[in-house]
């Protein structure tokens, strides 16, 4: 799966810059109000992963992170950094199907594999 806005040209890429723009601090002021209550799954617990999960579980968000189960039957240091912060931890087939929101925040080359595993086993609206 390649990254879209690197396939584009140069021009192309300067015509999709220019719609974005900065979001004000205002926008924000309902923080994470909308995920309350909401399932959130991380697969993945690596540097990003554990960091945006602490981040969210400090706003109030219910978070658990779903790895292999090599990594849980081997213990490695995925599931030890999860653990160890007392997240709740399953396989795939545990803790998907259950999830409002699945954030993948494996390393790049594995994202292609990730979403092939794990978005079949995601509910109706679910995102």
């Amino acid at each position: 799966m390649a990254n879209y806005f690197n396939t584009l040209n140069l021009r192309q890429q300067l015509a999709q810059l220019g719609k974005c723009r900065f979001m004000g601090r205002d926008e924000f002021a309902d923080g994470a109000s909308y995920l309350q209550g909401k399932k959130v799954v991380i697969v993945g617990c690596g540097a990003q992963g554990l960091n945006q999960g602490l981040n969210m579980r400090d706003s109030g968000l219910d978070i658990s992170y779903a790895l292999r189960k090599e990594a849980i039957a081997e213990k490695r240091a995925s599931w030890r950094k999860a653990t160890e912060n007392g997240f709740k931890v399953g396989t795939y087939e545990e803790l998907i199907p259950q999830a409002d929101l699945v954030v993948n925040l494996t390393p790049d080359k594995q994202h292609s594999d990730v979403v092939r595993s794990v978005q079949p086993l995601m509910k109706d609206g679910a995102a």
